[in-house]
């Protein structure tokens, strides 16, 4: 696969460049490694491309994971709660 366009979600891949160049050459050796055509698996049921093959986003991922696998790399999560600012303001209606 190549890559054509970059989109950089919160400037993840500058932070990348600076302070884990070589997690970013993994990403993209990565990349570079998974075959697209074989993710090409997802038939369309939209009426203007009916019966068309398209990318399948989970045989994607699943390749990926594969690859990423491979080097040692294993999925990792973080949970976030984002709330409201609450400074300056009153959390309840006063009894």
């Amino acid at each position: 696969m190549r890559i054509d366009a970059k989109y950089s979600h919160l400037n993840g891949v500058e932070w990348l460049k600076v302070h884990a160049p070589t997690l970013l050459n993994e990403v993209e050796e990565v990349g570079a490694a998974v075959n697209a055509e074989s993710c090409k698996t997802k038939v369309s049921k939209e009426k203007t491309m009916l019966g068309r093959s398209l990318y399948s986003p989970k045989d994607m991922n699943k390749a990926y994971k594969v690859e990423l696998e491979a080097l040692g790399r294993e999925q990792r999560k973080n949970t976030f709660w984002v709330t409201e600012a609450t400074q300056g303001k009153q959390m309840y209606e006063p009894t």
